[in-house]
């Protein structure tokens, strides 16, 4: 999740040409969202590795499901 918030953020910085300014905001709100994952990672007690695993399982059961 945070390597796909730094590549939109890339994305949007190429895009428009961000004043220095614009991008001190924009990467001020990157480390806070980090900031919010870093927290509820700890809190679920899960990593972003697991936490993709848990997703595909679900995608799996749910395909399964849908299969019936």
């Amino acid at each position: 999740m945070q390597s796909r918030l730094e590549s939109t953020l890339s994305r949007r910085k190429i895009r428009t040409n961000c004043s220095p300014r614009s991008s001190d905001q924009a990467n001020s709100r990157l480390a806070d969202l980090k900031g919010h994952i870093d927290v509820t990672e700890q809190k679920m007690h899960m990593t972003q590795s697991e936490l993709a695993n848990a997703k595909s399982r679900a995608e799996s059961i749910r395909k399964d499901q849908q299969a019936r």
